[in-house]
């Protein structure tokens, strides 16, 4: 105020002293919404976030995937002679026993053969008898036997060779089995080698699962798990007891994805190989570090996180290496007791100094 008095004294005119008044009032004023302004400023500097700590522990983990039912054993039945089918009884879903004729090709001319064969064989070997009881009178030359003696063999042996032939016209089922392919018709004429059944056995069925490298590695053969046989089967329900029979030796380059198979204990009776398979696997994950989703940040360079330093949020790269249900395990870049930014990503920046509003 003594200012707004040496003004009023120094001037002789009313106006000009009002003039003077108003001008030292508004700059009074905009001198504190300066003030104001800087403050609010430095307040916003602070990000609100919400924190969590990083904790290593054992993780307890139980998850579904799916795989395919597959028969480990599967025979390809191929005919072993050439000639018409007389008999192919068999159709697909058929149940066959071991022995089992599941086809008969026309044997009809070599059996022709066989008898002609058989007599000639027959003839020989009275021939060899007859040399046998000269030779032993000298009324026959040694020479003379044992030409007899190598067309007896000879001939057995083209005796064995048909019946060998006419064995292989009829095909018997190597195993129980059920058939899954029928690719001939009785009448057709089936050359040598011709793929005419598949017979798969119902004991050897398997489930193929497909599973990421680092999860694959969490099991080992004969552990438990449990399979339930597709989303809209009568069986929907209802889960079976499986064991683990072998985890393959091999891993895909390009996917990063390994292979299991399943041995399941029960089945229903409604399965069908090539049926997809819900497969439901439990493990303990030992000494794993793992982060809430929300906290997993991703950029084009990869996952980070935000570490609390100081009351500064540090921008971090992280290696996620397994997504749970809900939470993520990481495999470097954490350690354990530190501190994380869960929620208050809006704005946030590398560095940024943080005001800690609620930690979990």
């Amino acid at each position: 105020m003594p200012i707004v008095n040496d003004a009023l004294r120094s001037s002789t005119h009313p106006m000009l002293s009002l003039i003077a008044i108003v001008m030292l009032v508004l700059l009074s004023a905009c001198g504190q919404e300066t003030d104001n302004n800087s403050g609010n400023r430095h307040e916003s500097k602070e990000h609100l976030v919400v924190v969590t700590r990083v904790h290593e522990g054992d993780l307890s983990r139980s998850y579904e995937r799916r795989g395919i039912l597959k028969a480990r054993r599967s025979v390809r039945i191929h005919t072993l002679e050439e000639g018409m089918v007389i008999s192919l009884p068999w159709y697909e879903g058929d149940a066959v026993k071991q022995g089992d004729e599941l086809v008969h090709l026309d044997d009809e001319l070599l059996q022709a053969e066989l008898a002609k064969e058989s007599a000639r064989l027959d003839k020989e070997t009275q021939d060899l008898k007859r040399l046998q009881r000269l030779t032993k009178s000298k009324a026959a030359s040694i020479d003379e036997l044992v030409t007899a003696q190598t067309e007896v063999a000879v001939q057995q042996a083209e005796v064995t060779r048909l019946k060998t032939h006419i064995r292989r016209t009829s095909i018997k089922a190597p195993f129980d089995g059920i058939i899954t392919e029928r690719l001939l018709e009785a009448g057709d004429l089936a050359t040598e080698n011709s793929h005419f059944l598949t017979l798969v056995d119902p004991q050897s069925l398997v489930i193929d699962l497909s599973l990421p490298e680092f999860l694959l590695l969490q099991f080992k053969p004969q552990m438990q798990a449990a399979i339930r046989f597709g989303e809209h089967s009568q069986n929907d329900e209802q889960w079976y007891p499986a064991t683990i029979s072998r985890i393959y030796p091999t891993i895909d380059e390009t996917t990063a994805m390994g292979l299991m198979e399943l041995k399941p204990l029960t089945l229903p009776q409604d399965v069908l190989i090539g049926q997809t398979v819900n497969v439901r696997l439990e493990t303990a994950l030992k000494h794993q570090i793992s982060i809430p989703y929300q906290a997993l940040q991703q950029s084009r360079d990869g996952h980070y996180v935000y570490v609390v330093e100081e009351n500064k949020a540090l921008k971090r790269p992280v290696k996620a290496a397994f997504f749970g249900s809900r939470q993520i395990v990481i495999s470097s870049g954490l350690s354990d007791g530190e501190t994380i930014v869960t929620r208050g990503f809006l704005g946030l920046e590398d560095g940024a100094d943080i005001k800690i509003a609620e930690s979990k």
